[in-house]
């Protein structure tokens, strides 16, 4: 059959699920993509940024590096991250770009299999040194909130970083966020290799000894006379 001369692609990202994975993929890299039809005619264009310096969302990673003092290339190979979304796509995304990005030794990926794969999620990730979690978790007949997880996990003395990875990013929503205990928030929109550079600088501030304390002043004292006055 003439179907059979052509193959799946062999794409790390790819899921083959066709327009949906076009959006998706378009969203990682920062590409602007268009479809539409003029008569007979299918038009499909691509247009890639030209540069890559696309503003973060999170206002505190958005300081310059030689401002905030952090060095990225100190950022340690071989970390544990630990992600959790509802599209498998995005965790395609997440795990091939953190391992190519931030020299990740091992992504492990949640959500895939639904909201069955929540229990084993909270159980296994506070044993790594990243979590990435989805805000809003929409699997059919369940929602469940990546924020309320993130609290319940950092209350339990989980010291590494935690990150939101999401499409609601308002000042309020970042608000939010920060206030569950998150360290680092990024849209999705995001490209997956800026995202890497993010989690890296915010890894790094977290990980920054704190200042030595400031020395006490020396105790106070009453001056001495320039001048001692004669005995009477």
């Amino acid at each position: 059959e003439e179907r059979d001369k052509f193959h799946s692609s062999s794409n790390p990202l790819s899921s083959g699920i066709g327009l949906q994975h076009t959006q998706l993929a378009a969203l990682a890299s920062g590409t602007d993509v268009s479809l539409w039809q003029e008569g007979s005619l299918v038009i499909f264009q691509a247009v890639q940024p030209s540069s890559c310096a696309l503003p973060s969302v999170d206002r505190n990673d958005q300081e310059d590096e030689d401002a905030d003092g952090v060095d990225l290339s100190a950022f340690p190979s071989g970390l544990h991250i630990c992600c959790i979304d509802d599209t498998p796509l995005s965790l395609r995304t997440l795990e091939v770009g953190l391992k190519q990005n931030a020299r990740a030794a091992k992504v492990d990926t949640y959500g895939q299999n639904g909201p069955a794969d929540v229990p084993r999620f909270m159980k296994h990730a506070p044993q790594t040194d990243i979590i990435i979690f989805d805000n809003h978790l929409d699997w059919p007949g369940r929602h469940t909130s990546g924020v309320d997880l993130l609290r319940t996990i950092k209350q339990g003395g989980f010291q590494g970083l935690l990150v939101i990875r999401s499409g609601n990013t308002s000042d309020e929503d970042i608000l939010r966020y920060r206030e569950a205990g998150c360290h680092c928030v990024l849209g999705k929109e995001t490209p997956i290799k800026q995202a890497a550079e993010i989690i890296k600088r915010a890894y790094l501030r977290l990980r920054r000894p704190p200042p030595p304390p400031a020395r006490p002043p020396p105790p106070w004292r009453l001056p001495e006379p320039l001048f001692s006055s004669p005995e009477l």
